[in-house]
């Protein structure tokens, strides 16, 4: 007989629970205006990263010279001048990103530097994630020298701009 009822039981649990229509369109009600809000906030990402990028500005160019020929030969359209700057710098940066050889982080890093020192309206706020701050606080913990002179050069150049950069390092490094 306990067996019977504990199969019983089992099968009334297993069954739907119906909801009334008053709890469900509030259920409805509250994913729309979720969903609302994150398109909006993507948007409104997007216009941010689009309002700080001078990507038509004259002053924000890449020379090709900046560019490492090692890093040229890799990626062909760091070389074209007609190629966007600020797709070149996404490049470095996931070159830096996703690098594992110290020679490739190195040319990476150099070439970045080499384009901080030429142009002080770079997109900081764009190109420092929080995960990309977190590669380079892991790359000035490392034993690699130089890419931690290279990283402290870019910092300078990041620091020296107007941009709030210094903040986001601070709240990450402590």
């Amino acid at each position: 007989m306990c067996d019977t009822m504990s199969k019983i039981e089992m099968k009334k649990q297993g069954f739907l629970k119906t909801y009334d229509k008053k709890s469900l369109k509030i259920q409805q009600e509250s994913r729309a205006v979720k969903l609302r809000k994150e398109k909006r906030m993507e948007f409104i990402k997007k216009r941010r990263i689009n309002d700080s990028m001078p990507g038509n500005n004259a002053e924000f160019r890449i020379p090709k010279e900046a560019i490492c020929k090692f890093l040229i030969e890799k990626y062909p359209q760091l070389g074209d001048e007609g190629f966007p700057s600020i797709k070149k710098i996404d490049i470095l940066v996931e070159e830096i990103k996703n690098t594992q050889n110290y020679d490739d982080l190195s040319y990476a890093l150099e070439s970045l530097k080499v384009i901080y020192g030429k142009n002080m309206t770079m997109p900081n706020n764009y190109i420092f994630t929080d995960e990309f701050i977190d590669i380079f606080i892991s790359l000035l913990n490392s034993d690699f020298i130089r890419g931690k002179i290279l990283i402290l050069a870019i910092l300078a150049n990041t620091f020296a701009s107007k941009s709030k950069i210094m903040d986001k390092f601070i709240c990450n490094f402590s």
